[in-house]
């Protein structure tokens, strides 16, 4: 479940995640969203923007200033390789 932009999103702004104003989640094949670089929605709570992202667009590693701290974080494997 890749995370995807319920409004347009400025840079600097923070994802609150599921359940949030900010996105939602999006099924897509793993093997899509490994080879587009997609962010999981279970990645996607309290992080920062790094530049503007469409209503309607599926959030990429790229996209965001993640956080390597969270519990999460470790339990996927290497970035864009999930």
């Amino acid at each position: 479940m890749v995370a995807t932009a319920k409004c347009g999103l400025q840079a600097g702004g923070l994802l609150e995640g599921e359940c949030g104003y900010t996105v939602w989640g999006k099924l897509r094949p793993a093997d899509t969203s490994r080879k587009q670089g997609n962010l999981a929605l279970g990645l996607a709570h309290n992080i920062k923007l790094l530049r503007p992202v469409r209503q309607g667009r599926s959030l990429c590693w790229e996209d965001v200033a993640i956080d390597t701290s969270t519990r999460a974080y470790p339990l996927r494997p290497e970035r864009g390789t999930f």
